[in-house]
């Protein structure tokens, strides 16, 4: 080994050839024996020297050796190396994040600092393998982080590797005190704060809540919450009448039926009336799609007796306030799409709010498996309309089997609003 790193050797066999070499020697629990021979040349004049031990000591020092590697990283930070800072200073980080020791921790962040106008990821991601294992000093860097508020490029790669750290050790609301207000909800890159919101999870609620009193925020804070997932209790906080209530009152307004009740009050207060079957028929396609979606706990609404010829089912997920507004046919597809798209539009004029807050999708659901008009696809998409056929409940109905989550469900369902499109030739 000693041979291999005489300087003579690396002119002569080539400097890759000679660091291949000792890094498979080094794997055969021999980096010890190399370290001890390199760690001399981490003081040499020679850059090539330099390097090549920067090297090999990222891959098998240990913490004996930071105080060297730290003078190194001052050197380089002191442009001893010229344009090879780059290559010295990603080992440098690739050693501390390997090593992990939280006395490396103020270095990383001076480095940060320094470098700020290069690429900083290796930075962050070596700031966080150590906050990783050292949990207590995230309010270190959230002091750092509330110094360098205004330099924007300095709080994304401390927001970046914030985003890395691994348990939900980060105090959000703290978080949140240190940076400027606007930034994190208005910055492109602020989607890393709501990263770190999100895995907070039921740690940030009471912050996000906080925040939809604010008109600013309001609608970041509610796709944060949507991320997270709502409980029943907390529908209330965001809707000032209960959603499918609301649905309920537009869709039944529309009938023309006499005996069909406009609402629950209605209803009720006809109460000599109860012993009669309400008008209109569910059929059995109708009948699979109320009870699949309700099998994966969506709040249901049947609205397929109003023979609207638009809209069948509602079906409401309240952990993510998606909003499923469906027809189904069982037969060919002809005005379906356009019908279902009219009807989602004046429940949109109507009832905003709705619209506002829940993510809405319009969903054809067809029992036959047939070809569908070109024209009619390219509408469905323009629109955002999600068109399922017999292949897709199937899928559904083996989502639901094998009890995975109602999230998934949403994800199948987003899909189908592109995968006849190719069909089309409309691409």
């Amino acid at each position: 080994m000693k041979f291999l790193v005489k300087s003579d050797i690396l002119n002569r066999a080539g400097f890759i050839e000679v660091y291949d070499c000792l890094i498979q020697i080094g794997k055969e629990k021999l980096g010890s024996k190399i370290v001890e021979i390199v760690v001399p040349s981490l003081d040499s004049l020679k850059i090539c020297s330099v390097i090549f031990s920067v090297r090999l000591c990222s891959e098998f020092a240990g913490k004996e050796q930071i105080g060297k590697m730290v003078g190194v990283l001052q050197k380089s930070m002191k442009e001893y190396y010229g344009d090879h800072h780059i290559e010295i200073e990603r080992r440098l980080c690739s050693y501390f994040e390997r090593i992990r020791d939280p006395n490396s921790l103020p270095h990383l962040l001076n480095l940060l600092r320094f470098r700020r106008e290069e690429n900083t990821s290796d930075k962050s991601r070596a700031i966080a393998s150590v906050l990783n294992a050292h949990p207590y000093k995230i309010d270190d860097v959230l002091d750092v982080l509330y110094d360098v508020r205004d330099e924007k490029k300095l709080v994304d790669a401390i927001l970046f590797a914030l985003d890395d750290v691994e348990k939900a050790n980060i105090d959000t609301r703290k978080l949140l005190s240190k940076i400027r207000i606007r930034y994190w909800f208005e910055n492109p890159t602020g989607h890393y704060v709501r990263r770190i919101l999100v895995r907070g999870s039921q740690s940030s609620k009471p912050i996000l809540f906080g925040m939809l009193k604010d008109e600013e925020k309001y609608d970041y804070a509610l796709e944060c919450l949507k991320e997270i997932g709502f409980s029943t209790e907390e529908l209330s906080q965001v809707f000032p009448k209960p959603p499918m209530l609301r649905i309920y009152n537009f869709l039944y307004s529309q009938t023309r039926a006499r005996k069909m009740p406009k609402n629950l009050n209605t209803l009720w207060d006809e109460k000599e009336k109860l012993g009669e079957n309400v008008p209109g028929t569910t059929d059995k396609l109708e009948h699979l799609v109320l009870h699949l979606l309700s099998s994966f706990n969506f709040v249901t609404l049947n609205v397929a007796p109003l023979k609207l010829e638009s809209v069948d089912i509602v079906g409401f997920y309240p952990e993510t306030f998606d909003l499923l507004i469906i027809s189904c046919t069982t037969g060919v597809m002809k005005d379906d799409i356009a019908k279902l798209d009219a009807t989602v539009n004046e429940m949109e004029r109507e009832i905003p709010e709705l619209f506002d807050i829940c993510t809405v999708t319009p969903v054809v659901v067809s029992s036959k498996d047939v070809a569908i008009d070109p024209s009619h696809l390219k509408y469905s998409r323009e629109q955002g309309i999600a068109i399922l056929q017999d292949y897709d409940i199937d899928k559904l109905l083996e989502i639901l089997s094998t009890n995975r989550k109602p999230r998934e469900v949403l994800r199948y369902i987003a899909e189908c609003k592109w995968k006849y499109v190719d069909t089309s030739g409309d691409n």
